[in-house]
């Protein structure tokens, strides 16, 4: 088994991860990423993507024409969790990493 100890990560997972991982095992197992992120030996390596990695995907395009600021994609949760999904429905990689850009503090500081 490989141990693999992610750095900062938030995890999306399905209820299919968990329902694989309990079949394999014969009892209620969290999703592989979970368990890759708590520093548990598993059975291979996760893969997760970045939620930007849509770019190239023309539904991320199409959602930035309608919203077309980095702040309207980050900061309105629908648009947020789109934004994350579209490569995830994609790929079904493992999970999506959620992170916060150095922009997203500005508005706190009165910072437009």
């Amino acid at each position: 088994p490989i141990t693999t100890t992610p750095s900062a990560l938030s995890m999306s997972t399905t209820a299919e991860d968990t329902e694989t991982a309990s079949k394999s095992s014969g009892t209620t197992k969290d999703p592989l990423l979970i368990r890759a992120a708590r520093g548990e030996k598993v059975e291979r390596t996760p893969v997760w993507m970045m939620r930007q990695a849509g770019r190239h995907m023309q539904c991320y395009r199409d959602l930035c024409k309608e919203h077309t600021t980095f702040r309207q994609r980050s900061e309105i949760p629908e648009v947020a969790v789109e934004v994350s999904l579209q490569p995830w429905r994609a790929y079904q990689t493992d999970g999506c990493i959620l992170f916060s850009d150095i922009l997203t503090p500005l508005p706190g500081m009165g910072v437009d």
